[in-house]
């Protein structure tokens, strides 16, 4: 994609000037790094500095997409008929194992520093630009507009497979959703 560099580096320097934040405080991942084990690892060691009372910013510019969801979130009434994974596309993805981030384990990874095991709720605000699908043609110009078509793969998403298995772990032996 033409521009997500350069969008990233833009609000980094509009952050940076209108709120005097301590660089220390950023951390940015483009291109090559925005594999799907850094994405999860870096989002988790990051925010993880978070106190009480922080707000968090979450910016993505990049390609997104969707894929159908695992059947068992509607059945545990954490997805509405229809079920499809909204997405953040990864740039190791089709590699034999690999998804994209769905939207679903993004929320899991907030609510793991929002509520972490163990520990008092901590109050911690997050904002989340994403910048990403088809919503830059607002203000670009719609002939240079990119469009994206991912490989077809037969990987199908189990439960399991998002994040390391949190999802799968609220079932019990017959199935059934144990929260």
């Amino acid at each position: 994609l033409q521009g997500c560099v350069k969008d990233i580096d833009d609000l980094y320097e509009v952050l940076k000037a209108q709120y005097d934040i301590p660089e220390e405080n950023y951390l940015i991942l483009k291109n090559e790094e925005v594999s799907r084990a850094n994405l999860i690892q870096s989002f988790r060691s990051h925010f993880s500095k978070l106190k009480d009372g922080d707000t968090a910013v979450f910016h993505y510019s990049g390609h997104g997409s969707w894929e159908d969801g695992s059947p068992e979130f509607v059945e545990a009434g954490l997805e509405t008929a229809g079920n499809r994974n909204e997405l953040i596309v990864v740039q190791n993805y089709g590699e034999e194992g690999v998804f994209n981030i769905a939207d679903k384990e993004l929320r899991w990874m907030i609510s793991e520093l929002q509520f972490p095991k163990d520990q008092a709720t901590r109050n911690i605000q997050f904002i989340g630009l994403m910048d990403c699908c088809f919503s830059g043609s607002l203000f670009r110009d719609t002939e240079k507009r990119s469009r994206i078509t991912l490989p077809e793969t037969d990987q199908k998403r189990r439960l399991a497979d998002y994040l390391e298995g949190q999802y799968q772990e609220m079932y019990d032996a017959e199935g059934k959703v144990a929260f």
